[in-house]
C-alpha cells in the first residue's frame, strides 16, 4: 500500500522569525549540503518531532526533492493530524510506520528516522534503545550517504537532563552535525513565545550557532 502522505502541495510554513526552518538552518549550515547526517536531539516532549516535519515538508517544497518519514515513537495517525492542522499538505513528503526490505533509489530525498534509539531495522541487531543500536543506525546512513541512496539524513535523538546527546560521544563522532532542541527561559528571546532554541553543538560544514525557533500553536 501507499504510504500516507500529506495532501496536496501547499506553501512551506513559516517556523521561524525571520523565515522557514529549512532557510533559517541553510544560512547557519551553509545549504545543508547533499549527504549530511544530522542528529537532532532534545528531552522527550520538547519538540523534536514537530521540527523534523517542518524541515521534512521545508525540503521537499525545493524542486525535484521529497521526503520520508520513519516513525517509531508515533503512529502516523498523529503526525497527518498535527500536519493538516499547521495547514502542511505537502504530498512529496511520506510517512512509515516500518522499515521497507527494498528502498528505491532517491538521491534528493530526505530521510527522517524518529527516532535513532528505537528504529527498528532488520540488518540492526543491537538491542531497542541501546548505544550500540544508535550506533549501528548512524553507521547505516552513513553508508547510505556514500552509496549516493539519500540526499540527507536526520536522526532524531532523546537527550538526558543534562542535555548529552543519548549515544554520549560516540554518536556525537558518526555524524555531520549535531543540534540540540531545548526550552530557553521566559523572555531570553523576545517575540519567541515557545520559548525554544536549537543549538548547533557540532557542525562539520560551517560554525556552530544558536538559533530561537517558534512554530504556531496548532502543532503544539
Amino acid at each position: 500500500a501507499e504510504a500516507p502522505r500529506l495532501g496536496d502541495p501547499a506553501p512551506v510554513l513559516s517556523a521561524v522569525k525571520t523565515g522557514t526552518v529549512l532557510d533559517a538552518l541553510s544560512d547557519e549550515m551553509a545549504g545543508i549540503p547533499l549527504g549530511i547526517v544530522i542528529v537532532l536531539a532534545g528531552n522527550p516532549g520538547v519538540g523534536k518531532s514537530t521540527l523534523a516535519l517542518l524541515v521534512a515538508d521545508g525540503w521537499a517544497s525545493g524542486g525535484g526533492r521529497s521526503s520520508t518519514i520513519w516513525t517509531w515513537e508515533e503512529d502516523t495517525g498523529r503526525i497527518l493530524a498535527r500536519a493538516q492542522r499547521a495547514g502542511i499538505a505537502n504530498r512529496d513528503v511520506r510517512i512509515f510506520e516500518r522499515w521497507p526490505l527494498l528502498r528505491s533509489v532517491r538521491p534528493r530525498e530526505l530521510w527522517v528516522l524518529d527516532s535513532v534509539q528505537r528504529a527498528e531495522i532488520p540488518s540492526v541487531r543491537s538491542d531497542l534503545d541501546s548505544q550500540a543500536h544508535a550506533i549501528e543506525v548512524a553507521a547505516l546512513m552513513r553508508q547510505a550517504r556514500s552509496r549516493g541512496d539519500v540526499g540527507a539524513v536526520l536522526l532524531l535523538s532523546h537527550a538526558t537532563k543534562e542535555g548529552d546527546v543519548a549515544g554520549v560521544n560516540a554518536l556525537k563522532h558518526d555524524v555531520d552535525a549535531v543540534l540540540i532542541l531545548h526550552r530557553a527561559m521566559s523572555g531570553v528571546y523576545p517575540g519567541i513565545p515557545a520559548g525554544h532554541v536549537l543549538q548547533c553543538e557540532k557542525n562539520r560544514f560551517g560554525p556552530m550557532f544558536s538559533l530561537p525557533v517558534a512554530w504556531p500553536m496548532e502543532m503544539r
